[in-house]
């Protein structure tokens, strides 16, 4: 059971949360049926009622015809406006030969689909919620926008990461969020980093120093900064 991770790995699937009850069994060994069934746990999310209620809802509003399956263009334009979701023709081609036989997809494999979407964004959202409460504290409900992401309730601040970290000092502070915000350029000054800004360094940490020629508020320690930013996007 210990393996069945590693032996996912095979299939393509990875990065995914496992519940603890699949691999804590008596036994140490999984049959074909049970590995099927972790495998299974492991592709796709279980979807509540009403999630599967929006779902059909979405489907029957984009099958024009109402022939009762998406075809080509119904599911690209599903995709784009309901999953903000834009694939190029031969990638959404290839979307359908993978799912259906027949080139069109029916409301049962629309719901499969989505299911398995939420899975492969599973840690992008655990993520998210992760730094969301590192910002807010757990109570939190922000969402992040275009619109809020720069408002002070939406930034991590130097105070709010010393809180983090007892042991951080204030410059060592201002330079981790300098080093972090190259999406915009370093124009938060170390002072500040909005939500998904700080979701883009965790997800594409700068590992050396910046090359836009720009000194940072302490460039002699960027280097090392830029390290502990990277080690804190494994941590967290």
């Amino acid at each position: 059971a210990k393996l069945a991770p590693k032996a996912l790995l095979f299939a393509g699937i990875c990065d995914t949360v496992l519940p603890p009850h699949l691999l804590e069994r008596k036994s140490a060994a999984l049959s074909w049926q049970d590995f099927l069934g972790v495998a299974h746990e492991a592709a796709m999310v279980r979807l509540s009622e009403v999630q599967v209620e929006k779902l059909k809802e979405t489907f029957q509003a984009h099958d024009c015809d109402a022939s009762g399956a998406l075809d080509f263009r119904e599911l690209a334009d599903v995709l784009a406006s309901a999953f903000h979701t834009r694939l190029a023709d031969d990638a959404i081609e290839a979307l359908l030969s993978e799912w259906t036989e027949t080139g069109h997809m029916d409301e049962t494999f629309f719901i499969a689909l989505a299911s398995r979407l939420v899975r492969l964004r599973e840690q992008d959202w655990l993520l998210y919620k992760a730094l969301e409460e590192v910002i807010h504290g757990p109570e939190s409900s922000v969402g992040c926008d275009s619109e809020n992401d720069g408002s002070p309730k939406q930034r991590l601040t130097i105070e709010r990461l010393m809180q983090q970290d007892t042991n951080l000092t204030q410059d060592q502070a201002q330079e981790m969020l300098w080093m972090a915000d190259w999406r915009t350029g370093g124009a938060g000054e170390g002072q500040h980093l909005g939500l998904c800004d700080v979701m883009c360094a965790v997800r594409f940490p700068p590992m050396t120093v910046r090359g836009d020629g720009v000194d940072g508020p302490a460039a002699h320690k960027s280097a090392e900064a830029g390290q502990r930013v990277g080690d804190d996007a494994h941590v967290i």
